[in-house]
């Protein structure tokens, strides 16, 4: 739809960590039970879903997303938990 508008440039904020991937999965955000402001479990795990999301855009989204942005307002707590 967005395309039909004109849109070219779309940016994804990557401002929270899926529950599936955080340290502490108790502390899910108030507007998404699945996920979290913990810092990932594993690295690597983390590391696997961006790239799976980047993967994604390439193949099924034909590069649409031209932007990534991580841990929107990461000094506020409600975004980010870790150190």
């Amino acid at each position: 739809m967005l395309r039909a508008l004109s849109v070219r440039d779309f940016v994804i904020v990557l401002g929270v960590t899926p529950t599936w991937a955080a340290a502490r999965r108790s502390a899910p955000l108030p507007w998404d039970a699945g996920s979290t402001g913990a810092p990932p479990a594993r690295i690597e795990d983390f590391h696997a879903f961006v790239w799976a999301l980047a993967l994604h855009n390439r193949d099924k989204l034909g590069g649409a997303i031209t932007g990534f942005q991580v841990w929107n307002e990461m000094n506020l707590p409600t975004f980010w938990r870790g150190t």
